[in-house]
């Protein structure tokens, strides 16, 4: 075992694979040879990507009926890989607790996706706070309405004796709906934000007169 990682963790702790097999964790990249073993000066370490956005795409979409209009606009991303930054139960100032209660190991819990409470700092440093483990990279794949039009346009046979040329009533809304890959966080363009709070939405009528 290498220096370091604390000698008194237990079941529930994070437990990192020894990919090359030698007996010792080494934060090294991990390398093959041409005969396919681990070479010797290789390590444990592996590249699990980027976290960079892949494929951006935006949709917008529009239709006409009789008297009836309606746009959108939507966007999203379907690669872009995150790191769970944040570190949960340690700071009050992070995300709410809630979000990770029942969501850690204990013996009654022992598939849970974090690893055990403890307060013993070398161990809650081990588990929480340096380990970038698998556990914490997600696929932040998202779509979103940005924005929504829905209007109705009144027949001159109404508004005619007003004088009114033309008179339109709408509703807008800015950031109405999403779907996300990531459970339980608040903005799917910002995860992870520990300052972030419930992602507000926008909402507004109005009319539209020509005379």
């Amino acid at each position: 075992m290498t220096s370091g990682i604390p000698n008194n963790l237990s079941l529930g702790d994070v437990r990192y694979k020894d990919l090359d097999g030698d007996g010792k964790l080494l934060p090294q990249v991990y390398k093959l040879g041409e005969d396919g073993k681990p070479t010797t000066d290789s390590g444990d370490m592996i590249h699990l990507g980027d976290n960079g956005q892949h494929y951006l795409f935006g949709i917008n979409l529009g239709v006409n009926w009789k008297n009836i209009d309606l746009s959108m606009f939507f966007q999203g991303v379907l690669k872009w890989q995150v790191l769970e930054s944040n570190k949960p139960i340690e700071y009050d100032s992070w995300p709410p607790q809630e979000y990770f209660y029942g969501k850690y190991w204990t013996s009654g819990n022992t598939n849970a996706v974090y690893p055990r409470l403890s307060q013993n700092d070398a161990v809650k440093n081990h588990d929480y706070v340096a380990s970038n483990a698998p556990y914490k990279f997600y696929n932040n794949r998202y779509i979103r309405l940005k924005n929504l039009q829905l209007g109705y346009t009144f027949p001159k046979s109404l508004i005619g004796k007003a004088k009114i040329e033309k008179l339109r009533v709408y509703f807008s809304g800015t950031d109405i709906w999403e779907a996300y890959s990531i459970p339980g966080i608040y903005d799917p363009e910002k995860p992870f934000n520990p300052r972030i709070t419930p992602f507000p939405r926008g909402y507004s009528f109005g009319i539209n007169v020509t005379l």
